[in-house]
């Protein structure tokens, strides 16, 4: 699991409250992870938000629906425009989607001002 951070979360380290010993009073620690299993540790140490990274939608809509009320949902990587229905209504609460600026397609506008004396 990655702590946002940068360091690494090691399941039964007691990460969990080194981590929030570091975090000032009011900040968040989300946690990513890669499978159930290491969504199940981040919420057992005290994760408030999962970093659901490139995850199926059953995987994502298992671990939203078993940790609802004890976490809050991310949901990353392999997200586009052509499968974003695929991940709406999943239970996440937020939707992050690098399509939207690693693949954009730039559009020509231009704007002529016109003076009228």
């Amino acid at each position: 699991m990655e702590c946002r951070c940068g360091s690494r979360w090691r399941p039964g380290s007691g990460g969990g409250s080194r981590v929030r010993g570091a975090v000032p009073h009011g900040l968040k620690i989300e946690v990513e992870v890669r499978d159930e299993r290491e969504a199940d540790e981040a919420v057992a140490a005290g994760a408030e938000i999962l970093l659901l990274d490139n995850m199926s939608p059953e995987t994502i809509r298992l671990i939203c629906a078993r940790h609802r009320g004890r976490a809050s949902f991310e949901i990353s990587g392999g997200v586009n425009g052509a499968n974003l229905d695929d991940y709406l209504g999943l239970g996440a609460d937020l939707l992050s989607m690098g399509a939207l600026t690693h693949s954009v397609k730039a559009v020509d506008i231009s704007m002529k001002i016109q003076v009228n004396r």
